[in-house]
Parts: structure tokens; sequence; C-alpha cells
């Protein structure tokens, strides 16, 4: 085996680079920059605004239907949600999530075979506290299924119902 290529991780030339680099800095021969002002976010991609990726059951309700959909993802300006005929763009409608309900229009629309998928913008915007409502009702949906279903069983042996 030869010797490493100068450009290697593991050459000698890599190592004295890196601590003269080192040394540089250690000895503030170069400025550090100090805090910047607080300014807003500046997004990155189309996402202006992070999203939290759920899986949970919704419902949109538009002026002419109810429909059944899967909440995808969220946050405070707008959701993606999956549905089995997806909504006509520019299409108005309100997004039910447990107690929230955000008031949006479809600004993405894509079709599929077996459904499709909306993507809504919230009118006004979500507060933040309201993004970690959904959350907490995400976290929190499993676990109350699974009892109601066990209350349901257990009023159907008792023959409640």
């Amino acid at each position: 085996m030869g010797a490493p290529l100068p450009f290697s991780r593991g050459s000698r030339v890599h190592s004295i680079k890196a601590r003269a680099s080192k040394e540089r800095f250690a000895h503030g021969s170069e400025p550090v920059p100090g805090p910047t002002p607080k300014s807003e976010p500046i997004p990155v991609g189309k996402r202006s605004a992070p999203r939290l990726r759920l899986s949970i059951p919704a419902t949109l309700v538009s002026r002419y239907a109810s429909h059944r959909c899967i909440l995808i993802d969220v946050s405070n300006t707008g959701a993606q949600v999956g549905l089995e005929e997806p909504l006509a763009l520019q299409e108005t409608a309100v997004l039910q999530i447990g107690d929230l309900e955000p008031f949006g229009e479809v600004v993405r629309t894509i079709r599929r075979k077996t459904g499709g998928i909306n993507g809504l913008h919230f009118d006004p915007p979500l507060d933040p506290a309201d993004v970690l409502k959904i959350r907490s009702y995400a976290e929190n949906y499993q676990r109350d299924e699974m009892l109601a279903l066990r209350a349901e069983v257990r009023m159907w042996v008792d023959g409640i119902k």
C-alpha cells in the first residue's frame, strides 16, 4: 500500500494545516464574529415555518361537504392533509383538529389513483401555542382511542349497547 495522498484525511499535510488553523483561532489572530442582532429567521427553501410531522385523523370542512382526512404535517402557516378526493385549488375550508378549527385556502393539490394530498395555507396563521396543542393532541390520540375502544367493549360485554 502506498503513502497517503496529500489531500487525504490521514496525511501529514492535512494535520499540519488543521493544527495551524486551530492555533490561529486559539490566539485570536482573526476576529471571532460577535452576536448578530435579532431579526426574523430567514426561510430556507419554500418553508417559512418549521413543520410538525404527524399522522392523525382530522376533518376538512369545505363549503359543500365534510371530508375525513389524515393530517400529515402542520405548522403555524399551514398544513398538509391526505384525502380520498382532494379539494380544488383556491377552495377554502376549515380544518378540524381536536378542538382547533383553523381556516385555510387550498394552495396545492396532488391527485393520485388512491386519493390525494392538499396543501393548506392558514389565514390567520396559528399561534405557536396552538401548534403545541396539536402536538399534545397527537401524542394522546392513540392512548385515548385505545381507552375508548376498551370502554366500548365493556359496554358491549355488559349488554349496555
